[in-house]
């Protein structure tokens, strides 16, 4: 960004650590203790079993995951799995993920300002903040009935 612009940087880092509760389940895992699973999001050697979000790691060799650990990724990954589950129970062999080049990620950065980089295009502050309030509208009108969307995009408690 411009140098004319003073920004003081907070960085928070929640972490994805995967529950506790795959240790203990016979699937193989990354060096993080997320379980391996293929393209198809199905585990590797355990055909018909799929995993996804935060306890899957979709590697290409030992590259590292493709997907990044996002509720968008899981929303991207959910709709696959859906698919391939139906596949597999149609007989037929389940399909590989489209892995996003540049997802697009907006953060919330502090009251009403907000970090978007979408399609190499970079905005912060309030601008980047109003992408982000378009998006949340997007989101709650694909989960909810539009005034019901409305009515909770239109209260600002939901972004900080």
């Amino acid at each position: 960004y411009p140098q004319r612009y003073k920004m003081h940087w907070r960085l928070w880092n929640g972490g994805t650590a995967p529950s506790p509760l795959l240790a203990d389940l016979p699937f193989p895992k990354d060096p993080r203790g997320k379980i391996r699973v293929e393209r198809t999001f199905e585990v590797h050697d355990f055909p018909g079993v799929f995993v996804l979000g935060d306890a899957a790691a979709v590697m290409e060799g030992e590259r590292g995951p493709l997907f990044m650990q996002t509720a968008q990724a899981a929303t991207v990954e959910a709709k696959t799995v859906a698919e391939n589950v139906l596949r597999v129970l149609a007989g037929k062999s389940p399909l590989p993920a489209r892995i996003p080049k540049k997802p697009p990620v907006i953060i919330t950065i502090g009251r009403r300002s907000a970090l978007a980089a979408i399609r190499g295009f970079l905005l912060w502050g309030w601008a980047g903040y109003a992408l982000r309030r378009v998006a949340d509208l997007h989101y709650f009108l694909g989960i909810l009935p539009w005034r019901m969307a409305y009515r909770l995009w239109s209260r600002w408690k939901f972004t900080l």
